[in-house]
């Protein structure tokens, strides 16, 4: 149990740096003037490359799955505004 706890709360702290780098790195981006959709995919790319090297040891797909599909979402409500 104290081993799952450890475990979710480093796959917290990942998702939470991804996000957080996305939002930043898109946000960059798009002032700089990049297109939206080539922003969008760079970004999400780099995000995901680094959010991988920090669960190179686990190898968990699905945690790479939810981390997509969490900067999928943020990426659409960005595009909405």
């Amino acid at each position: 149990m104290v081993v799952r706890d450890a475990y979710d709360t480093m796959l917290m702290h990942l998702y939470s740096n991804t996000i957080n780098r996305f939002k930043t790195s898109l946000e960059q981006s798009l002032n700089e003037g990049q297109e939206y959709l080539a922003a969008i995919h760079l970004c999400s790319q780099s995000c995901m490359l680094e959010f991988d090297k920090g669960c190179e040891e686990t190898n968990n797909a699905c945690a790479h799955q939810k981390s997509r599909i969490l900067i999928g979402i943020h990426g659409s409500n960005k595009r909405s505004f």
